[in-house]
């Protein structure tokens, strides 16, 4: 029995196959760069609204623009250092505000972010969100 000659043969089948293993190492950055994104994002909305709920609203609620201000300022910060882009240049929505009566006085956080992926083979520009509640520290009750 005569063997054929094989030779070329492997050369075809990795041709064949590189387009399938490069989409599959593109995606799995595309997918890795989103969930690092969104877990940054997270952070960064879990960190603001932990920094306004310590900040003391006054009593009548006097300095609420402090609580305010000081979560937009840890926002801005936190975004500017772990998400890509950060909040400038109007890369994100913010909604923070203050919820509730004493003794359940809660400030709500939530952020929307432009999320454009590395190699956009596999994944498109979208919109992360993430959001979080903290109660504030300082509970006044009305008088």
């Amino acid at each position: 029995m005569r063997r054929r000659d094989r030779r070329g043969s492997n050369i075809i089948e990795f041709s064949l196959l590189l387009p399938v293993f490069f989409t599959l190492i593109a995606g799995a950055i595309d997918v890795s760069w989103a969930l690092s994104q969104q877990a940054a994002l997270d952070d960064a909305v879990h960190r603001a609204c932990r920094a306004g709920a310590l900040v003391d609203p006054g009593d009548r609620e006097a300095f609420v623009g402090d609580v305010v201000a000081e979560a937009e300022r840890v926002l801005e910060l936190a975004m500017t250092a772990s998400v890509a882009g950060g909040c400038g240049d109007g890369g994100c929505d913010a909604v923070l505000e203050l919820f509730g009566d004493p003794p359940t006085r809660s400030m709500r956080c939530d952020v929307q972010s432009e999320f454009t992926p590395l190699l956009g083979i596999v994944m498109s520009e979208s919109t992360m969100t993430a959001g979080t509640v903290a109660m504030m520290e300082w509970q006044r009750w009305p008088e």
